[in-house]
């Protein structure tokens, strides 16, 4: 971001250009739906994508197990 100074003294990041020319916006993601298999979730049973969720924070997991 413009103005972003907490990479100051970072040697992490070297050679990193992702910072350059930030405008804080990000490319949209794609779209895709999943079921709600969380049985204490108000759209359980429900497909909910990233639309479900527009102008609004949210976070998503992609577990796997065997």
């Amino acid at each position: 971001m413009v103005g972003d100074t907490a990479d100051t003294g970072d040697t992490a990041d070297t050679g990193d250009t992702a910072d350059t020319g930030d405008t804080g916006t990000l490319p949209p993601m794609p779209d895709f739906s999943l079921l709600d298999v969380n049985p204490t979730s108000p759209t359980s049973g429900q497909m909910v994508s990233l639309g479900s969720f527009q102008g609004k924070v949210s976070a998503w997991y992609f577990g796997h197990s065997t």
